[in-house]
């Protein structure tokens, strides 16, 4: 029952994301917009959870999305995202 209310609460915060160096695309049924890299806010991996889950604060909303399943799964929940999208938003993230 915890796991149907849980996903109800976060259904509509999960987006297609589709990143560049210009801009970031978020698809959601919340917002289908090409936003400016100076609107996100953060952007990181959250730990245990594969495979690589993300999730991107904008200025006003945040939204989880996933990469492709290249990953490594280490020891005491350190994912290393192998893709090519993930090693962009990895050498990005240090901007935030």
């Amino acid at each position: 029952m915890q796991s149907l209310f849980f996903f109800f609460i976060v259904k509509d915060r999960f987006a297609y994301i589709k990143v560049n160096s210009k801009v970031i695309h978020v698809t959601s049924s919340k917002i289908n917009r090409k936003l400016d890299w100076e609107e996100v806010r953060s952007i990181k991996l959250i730990p245990f959870i594969f495979p690589p889950l993300y999730k991107v604060s904008l200025n006003n909303d945040y939204f989880f999305f996933n990469t492709d399943d290249k990953y490594l799964f280490l020891s005491f929940g350190v994912i290393k995202d192998l893709s090519e999208m993930g090693q962009f938003i990895t050498k990005k993230a240090k901007n935030y």
